[in-house]
């Protein structure tokens, strides 16, 4: 399977979200609206290569290979929104090289 998925604060799944989508779920974790999810972050998840990128509403952002369970997750504190969008479209870009790349530190 070659797409992506983004899952946003509420738990719904979304197929091949463009552009616009990413953002407005990216946006939604600091609004009002998901003040009460129990779990507030957005993940945009690559099926072929297994990477998943996490982004928190505590600006950290992780990485796992769901398809290598013995790579560690990674993160990186302190992400600014801007960023955590641009990771997500390298994801979904097939950029994968350009995500794993960045200093991650291992959890």
């Amino acid at each position: 399977m070659n797409h992506t998925c983004i899952i946003d604060a509420f738990g719904r799944m979304f197929i091949n979200p463009d552009k616009d989508s990413i953002i407005t779920h990216l946006n939604a974790l600091f609004s009002e609206d998901t003040q009460d999810c129990h779990l507030r972050d957005v993940s945009l998840s690559h099926y072929q290569s297994g990477y998943v990128l996490i982004f928190y509403e505590n600006h950290i952002l992780t990485l796992e290979n769901i398809n290598q369970k013995e790579e560690p997750i990674r993160f990186i504190s302190d992400v600014a929104l801007d960023k955590a969008y641009d990771l997500f479209l390298l994801l979904k870009a097939d950029q994968i090289d350009r995500v794993t790349s960045l200093s991650w530190e291992k959890q």
